[in-house]
């Protein structure tokens, strides 16, 4: 599993060894695309990670709220 501490990620609690599962929080899903897209922006500014990383595959599905925070939820390979 990889070590990468960024309040930007949604944290893996558990997951397989082999990489086909992992275990993460319940987050709440985005419902509002243009406030998305907002603080979308505002991830890539504060965030540790490249901008590229959090720019990929960037759609609502593929981030979450964690106590009121965007994460990215889907930064798998």
């Amino acid at each position: 599993m990889s070590t990468i501490n960024d309040a930007a990620l949604c944290p893996v609690i558990s997951g397989s060894r082999i990489g086909l599962f992992v275990i993460m929080p319940r987050c709440e899903p985005v419902n509002h695309r243009g406030l998305f897209f907002t603080e979308l922006c505002r991830l890539k500014i504060r965030g540790k990670l490249p901008e590229e990383f959090y720019l990929r595959d960037a759609k609502p599905e593929n981030f979450g709220y964690l106590k009121c925070r965007l994460v990215k939820l889907d930064y798998g390979e």
